[in-house]
């Protein structure tokens, strides 16, 4: 059996209280930098730990998961890593131009 990690960047910590309030005139309690920080150090320990893969999804429109691009995110993870395959659990196709 194989297992794989998911890379979900979730700024979540007050996301309900901001969402249920409408109140999107603040930033968020945590800073996105520190939810990046956070998710990297957990997908560096997906191969120690024996996970065969780390897969990103794309997402946008919302402070509450932040991927962008999943290229981009395991691009840079396949250079931490010596040995877990990578995946895309979502690609928004339109939104990014073929030849790269």
């Amino acid at each position: 059996m194989r297992a794989g990690f998911a890379l979900l960047a979730l700024n979540y910590e007050d996301w309900a209280e901001r969402y249920d309030t409408n109140d999107f005139s603040r930033p968020a309690t945590t800073p996105d930098s520190v939810t990046w920080e956070r998710i990297l150090g957990l997908a560096d320990l997906a191969e120690p730990l024996g996970f065969d893969s780390i897969w990103a999804p794309e997402h946008h429109t919302t402070p509450y998961c932040q991927t962008p691009n999943p290229l981009t995110v395991i691009s840079y993870m396949a250079g931490r890593t010596n040995r877990v395959d990578f995946g895309t659990m979502v690609v928004v196709l339109p939104w990014h131009h073929p030849f790269h």
